[in-house]
C-alpha cells in the first residue's frame, strides 16, 4: 500500500490499535504489542478518570 517491501525488513513498527493484524499476520508472524502513553493507550484502566461514572464500560469494577 505504501511501497514498503516487508520481506526486506527485519523490524516493522505499526502505530495502530486495531485491524492491523488482519493485514499483517500472514507477513509478520511475530507481533509485539507495546503500550505507549497518550490518548490511544492500550490499557485504558491506567487513565486517571476522575469524573467518569463507576459503571462506565470497560472500567466497571476497575476504578478505585
Amino acid at each position: 500500500m505504501h511501497g514498503i517491501e516487508i520481506a526486506e525488513l527485519a523490524v516493522l513498527c505499526v502505530k495502530a490499535k486495531n485491524h492491523f493484524r488482519a493485514a499483517f499476520t500472514a507477513l509478520c508472524p511475530v507481533m509485539i504489542d507495546v503500550d505507549a502513553p497518550g490518548p490511544a493507550a492500550l490499557e485504558i484502566t491506567r487513565f486517571p478518570f476522575r469524573l467518569a461514572p463507576p459503571t462506565l464500560y470497560p472500567l466497571r469494577n476497575k476504578m478505585g
